[in-house]
C-alpha cells in the first residue's frame, strides 16, 4: 500500500549512523523531508513498534539493463525491486545499450526516473563504449547528473588511461569506480576460482592475481595521483588487507562488499550452478571472513548488491557461456541481517553506516543517511526477527537467477519510504 500523505513512524528503533544513536522514537516526514514537527491529527501513523528504522538504504551498484537488454531488467522493475527489497535510492551502472557516456544518454535515464518509485541515480562509463581507450567528458557527464564513474565489467586495463581518469578525479571532484580484474592474468579461464574449476571439469578458473594485481596497480595510481577511487565487490583477503593498509597511508580509497561475497563460499557453484557464477568468483571460507572481518573494522566502506539480472536462457547456457552475477535487490538486506547482524559482525549503527550514510557521503549526497530534521524522506523499515525462505518466483525483477533461492533467511523490510511515499510491504 502507498501513502502520500503526510507520515509519522511511531515507536520505532532508530538506528542513525550520522548521529550515533539508537533510540526508540517516532519519525515525522512532510513533503519529501524529515522534519521535528509535533505529530497532528492528520498525519498517517505507520506503528513501528518492536521494528529497526534506518535511514534508507542506498545500494551503489545495480544493473538495471535499461536501454538495450530489457528482457532482463528495465527501469520499471529495477525500481519495484529495490522498494520491495527495502532500498529507497540505486545508483544504475553505465554497460548498457548503448552505453551511458554522454549526456544525452544520462538525460534519457534520468527523465524516465522521474517517475520511478526509487530514488534512481546514474553512474557513467569512464571511457567512451567502455573501451578503456578514450576518456569521456567527465565534467559534461557530471553536469548531467552522473553520480559516479566506471567501467564496470570492463575494467580499465590500460594504465595511463587509469592514470588520467584519477587525474580528472581530483580537477573535477568525481568519484572513479573500478571492478578490479587483470585480463592478462585471466589466461582463458572461466571465472570460477581454481578449485571449483577442477570439481566441474573446466580447464581452468581464475586465479588470485586476476583481482589482486589490478588492486595493487590501482593503489599504486591513487598514490601518484591522489586521486580518488571506489573499489567494487572485493573478493579476496588480500585485496582487503590491501585496502586497509592504504588506507592507514591516507589514500582517498573506499571499498565495497557484496551479499553474495560475504554469505557464500565458492563450493555453493557445486550446489547451485551458474546461479552462483559471479565475477568475481565466490571464494574459500578465509575470504569469507575476510570481507566481514573488512566491514567489521571499516577496510569496507560499504555493502552493494552488484544486482544482476539475467534471463532463465542465458544462465542455462554451459559454464564457460553462461553470463556472471545474481539478482541481489530483494535479498539483500536479509542477507546483511542473517550474516552481519545474526553473526555479531556489525551493529545497527555498523550496517546502517555501510548501507545508507557512507554511500551517501561517497556519492555526495549530502541530505540522504541520516534521519535528522531536513534530510530526505528516505527510510528502511525492518522487522529484525522475520524469517522466510526465498522464493524467487514472487520476485519483483525481471529476473529469477538468484544464488540463495531456497534459503531460509531472517529479517525482511517491512515498509520504505522513497521521495517522501511511504509504502507499507506487510
Amino acid at each position: 500500500m502507498k501513502t502520500t500523505a503526510h507520515v509519522t513512524i511511531a515507536n520505532g528503533r532508530v538506528v542513525d549512523p550520522l548521529l550515533g544513536k539508537e533510540e526508540v522514537k517516532d519519525i515525522r516526514m512532510a513533503d519529501g523531508k524529515i522534519t521535528g514537527e509535533k505529530a497532528t491529527k492528520h498525519l498517517k501513523v505507520f506503528d513501528a513498534t518492536g521494528l529497526i528504522v534506518m535511514p534508507g538504504w542506498i545500494d551503489m551498484h545495480v544493473h538495471c539493463r535499461e536501454p538495450g537488454f530489457t528482457h532482463k531488467e528495465d527501469l520499471a522493475s529495477a525500481s519495484k525491486a529495490a522498494i520491495r527489497g527495502g532500498i529507497p535510492t540505486i545508483v544504475a551502472m553505465p554497460n548498457t545499450k548503448p552505453v551511458i557516456d554522454n549526456p544525452s544518454a544520462v538525460d534519457f535515464v534520468m527523465r524516465k526516473a522521474e517517475n520511478l518509485e526509487v530514488n534512481l541515480l546514474q553512474a557513467s562509463a569512464i571511457t567512451i563504449g567502455l573501451a578503456g581507450e578514450k576518456l569521456v567528458d567527465f565534467m559534461a557527464m557530471k553536469n548531467a547528473g552522473a553520480v559516479l564513474f566506471t567501467d564496470d565489467h570492463n575494467p580499465v586495463q590500460n594504465s595511463r588511461v587509469m592514470k588520467k581518469a584519477l587525474l580528472e578525479s581530483v580537477k573535477n571532484k568525481i568519484l572513479i569506480a573500478q571492478h578490479c580484474e587483470d585480463n592478462n592474468a585471466k589466461n582463458g579461464g572461466v571465472c570460477v576460482s581454481n578449485a571449483m574449476a577442477k570439481k566441474l571439469g573446466l580447464k581452468s578458473g581464475f586465479s588470485r592475481e586476476v583481482e589482486l594485481n589490478c588492486v595493487e596497480r590501482d593503489l599504486k595510481l591513487v598514490e601518484e595521483t591522489k586521486g580518488r577511487e571506489h573499489f567494487m565487490h572485493l573478493s579476496l583477503k588480500e585485496s582487503v588487507e590491501a585496502l586497509a593498509k592504504a588506507k592507514k597511508k591516507g589514500l582517498a580509497v573506499s571499498a565495497e562488499a557484496t551479499p553474495h561475497h560475504f554469505s557464500l563460499t565458492e563450493e555453493t557453484v557445486l550446489e547451485r550452478g551458474t546461479n552462483a557464477k559471479m565475477n568475481p568468483p565466490l571464494r574459500s571460507e578465509k575470504d569469507v571472513r575476510a570481507i566481514r572481518d573488512g566491514l567489521k573494522n571499516g577496510a569496507i566502506d560499504v555493502i552493494s548488491t552488484d544486482h544482476a539480472p539475467h534471463s532463465v536462457q542465458e544462465k542455462a547456457e554451459s559454464w564457460e557461456k553462461a553470463p556472471n552475477g545474481t539478482v541481489g535487490l530483494e535479498t539483500s538486506l536479509a542477507l546483511c541481517i542473517t550474516n552481519l547482524i545474526e553473526t555479531k559482525t556489525l551493529s545497527w549503527l555498523q550496517l546502517a553506516q555501510k548501507t545508507s550514510l557512507n554511500p551517501a557521503r561517497l556519492l555526495g549526497l549530502e541530505s540522504k543517511g541520516s534521519l535528522k530534521p531536513g534530510f530526505d524522506a528516505d527510510v528502511t523499515i525492518i522487522d529484525p526477527e522475520f524469517e522466510w525462505i526465498v522464493d524467487s518466483a514472487l520476485f519483483a525483477s525481471k529476473s529469477r537467477n538468484s544464488a540463495f533461492d531456497g534459503m531460509e533467511l531472517k529479517g525482511k523490510a517491512v515498509a520504505v519510504v522513497a521521495k517522501g511515499v511511504l509504502y507499507d510491504l506487510r
